[in-house]
């Protein structure tokens, strides 16, 4: 494990540590190819727009493209995933003077990446666990009730994600315009739940709710248990 010291040493790191550059020159996890290493550049780019752009009904086709590249290029290119980890931790980090919808829009992206994929190397979900731990147990009073939220929404996501695997695909356009479609505010962020009508035989609708991470099981065993139909694992 690592002492207090240490600990102090990897926060204080200005690698890890909040940019306000909108680019950067070189790539923060060392990768196998000098293309890929050039592709990482490129991508801290896509993430600063992403944050620093009004996230509005004007602009919402422009985030919800632009997280799809994001997810898409590391999902064909795995060894980018902890890379986009590092510049979007970096960014959520901010300053005390950073505007708001910016840390806010940090950690919306944030939280909409966690369930479609998880760092890849040990030391980077370490790293991902203990940066959440310490926004949502923060006693610092310079961070906003809107942070500490944000941050636990994140914990939440991530067991979600660590139970029931990764996404194989990227999110689509109409579950990320759903989740995306309203005003960020701290209510929307701990939100982030999409809600479907199943209709019936008997002509009466349920409406299901779900997140980026259930599954196919979650949600046939809800549906059976709001209908009072018995388990699927118990009758087949």
């Amino acid at each position: 494990g690592m002492n207090g010291s240490s600990i102090s040493a990897l926060w204080s790191n200005p690698i890890l540590n909040f940019t306000s550059e909108k680019i950067i020159q070189e790539s923060l996890v060392s990768h196998p190819s000098a293309s890929l290493a050039s592709e990482a550049v490129e991508m801290f780019k896509v993430v600063n727009l992403f944050i620093t752009t009004k996230l509005d009904s004007l602009c919402l086709e422009y985030h919800i493209l632009s997280l799809q590249q994001l997810t898409s290029q590391c999902l064909i290119q795995p060894e980018l995933q902890d890379e986009l980890y590092c510049q979007v931790l970096r960014q959520v980090s901010g300053t005390p003077d950073r505007p708001i919808s910016y840390t806010l829009q940090s950690w919306y992206l944030l939280a909409l990446l966690i369930p479609i994929f998880l760092p890849t190397r040990k030391l980077f979900r370490w790293y991902l666990e203990a940066f959440l731990n310490r926004f949502a147990h923060s006693i610092d009073k310079q961070q906003t009730t809107a942070v500490v939220e944000a941050a636990s929404l994140c914990q939440h996501r991530l067991i979600r994600a660590e139970t029931n695997g990764p996404r194989e695909k990227k999110p689509s356009w109409f579950e990320l315009h759903y989740l995306m479609s309203g005003p960020i505010q701290i209510t929307r962020i701990m939100q982030l739940k999409l809600q479907l009508p199943v209709n019936l035989m008997n002509d009466t609708t349920l409406t299901m709710e779900f997140d980026s991470s259930t599954t196919v099981q979650e949600c046939v065993s809800q549906l059976n248990q709001e209908i009072g139909m018995p388990d699927t694992q118990t009758t087949g």
